[in-house]
C-alpha cells in the first residue's frame, strides 16, 4: 500500500510538473494618446497642399476642399487612440528546480508559505513582445459614460494583446476542447483572434508509462468561411459558436 501511495504520488507530482511549465505572466503598457491634436495637425498640413495645387483656381473650389478637411477632422478629433506594448514572460521550470521546490516546499500536507515567499527559486524568462492598437471614439447618442466606454475598450484592447501573442508565440496557444462534432466546433472566438479559414489541430489525449497525459495529432479543421465567429469579445452578446 505504501508504495502505491507513494507511485500515485509521485505520477501526481510529475502531472503538475507539466502544468506547471505552463505557467506565464503578460505585462501590459498601455497609453492613451488624444485623437484631436493629430487630426489638426493633418487637416493642417492638408490644407497647405490643397492651397498650393488650387493656387490660382476658382475660390470656390478651395473653399468647398476646406469644407470637406474640416468635416474629417471633426470625425477623427474625437476620443483616443491607445497603444499597448504586451510583454510575455514564462515561468523557468525544470527537473532540478521541481525537485528543490518540492523538497522546500511541497513536501508536506500543506504548503510552506514561509519558504515560499522567501525563496528565490522561482524566475521568469522573457518569450517575446507585440504591439496591439485601437481606438476609443465617442458618438452621438450613446447611453453608457465616458469611463464605461474607456473600460470596455481597456478589456478589448488587452484581448487583441493576448490574442496577438498567442498567434506570435507556439507554447502560449489556447488548447479548447471539441464542443460538438458534425459540425466540429470549440468555445473559442473573437476574443482569441479567430480569423475565418484558419486552421487548427486536433489533438486526441493519450497516456504513457508512468500513466501521465500525452497529446498526439489526429487531424486538423478550418473555421467556415460563410458563418460568422462567435463574438465572445467584451461587451458583446455571445449566442454562437463557431
Amino acid at each position: 500500500m505504501d508504495q502505491a501511495a507513494s507511485a500515485a504520488q509521485s505520477t501526481d507530482f510529475l502531472m503538475d510538473f507539466d502544468l506547471i511549465g505552463n505557467t506565464y505572466t503578460v505585462f501590459n503598457k498601455m497609453t492613451f494618446y488624444e485623437n484631436e491634436p493629430v487630426a489638426r495637425m493633418l487637416r493642417d498640413k492638408a490644407k497647405a497642399e490643397v492651397a498650393k495645387t488650387l493656387a490660382g483656381k476658382p475660390e470656390i473650389l478651395l473653399t468647398k476642399a476646406y469644407e470637406k478637411l474640416d468635416q474629417a477632422y471633426e470625425k477623427m478629433k474625437v476620443g483616443y487612440t491607445v497603444i499597448c506594448n504586451n510583454y510575455l514572460y514564462q515561468l523557468v521550470w525544470n527537473d532540478s528546480i521541481a525537485q528543490k521546490a518540492k523538497l522546500d516546499i511541497f513536501n508536506a500536507p500543506t504548503v510552506n508559505m514561509q519558504a515560499f515567499n522567501a525563496t528565490d527559486l522561482f524566475k521568469m524568462s522573457f518569450v517575446g513582445k507585440s504591439t496591439v492598437t485601437s481606438l476609443v471614439t465617442f458618438k452621438i447618442g450613446e447611453t453608457r459614460t465616458q469611463d464605461q466606454i474607456i473600460n470596455l475598450q481597456v478589456k478589448r484592447t488587452l484581448d487583441n494583446a493576448l490574442a496577438k501573442l498567442q498567434k506570435k508565440y507556439v507554447q502560449f496557444r489556447p488548447v479548447s476542447p471539441i464542443a460538438s462534432v458534425g459540425p466540429v466546433t470549440a468555445q473559442i472566438g473573437l476574443k482569441e483572434g479567430v480569423e475565418k479559414g484558419q486552421s487548427f489541430e486536433i489533438l486526441e489525449q493519450g497516456f504513457n508509462k508512468l500513466g501521465l497525459p500525452v497529446w498526439k495529432s489526429i487531424g486538423k479543421v478550418s473555421v467556415d468561411k460563410k458563418k460568422p465567429i462567435w463574438d465572445n469579445t467584451a461587451g458583446a452578446e455571445a449566442t454562437t459558436f463557431d
